[in-house]
């Protein structure tokens, strides 16, 4: 498993902490800013990121903090987290 992991090479970069939610991707490479949870700047709003990275497919998505306190995580990533 650990050889496969090796050969399979990184898809994307999570960086914390930029007080802003952003990104942009680089030939095959994605980069993904998550924001501060407690100070943003601009007009994002407090958020958190969750990843959910699987054999196949690395899955990522911003919820509000009022979004997840009201409908909680999407059904389709709870379904990938079995």
């Amino acid at each position: 498993m650990a050889d496969k992991l090796t050969r399979a090479g990184v898809r994307v970069v999570f960086s914390g902490h930029d007080h802003r939610n952003a990104g942009g991707t680089y030939r095959d490479l994605d980069m993904v800013f998550s924001s501060a949870t407690g100070c943003q700047l601009g007009k994002d709003t407090h958020r958190l990121h969750v990843v959910i990275v699987t054999a196949e497919n690395i899955v990522h998505h911003y919820y509000s903090l009022d979004e997840l306190s009201k409908r909680g995580i999407d059904h389709n990533l709870k379904e990938l987290m079995k």
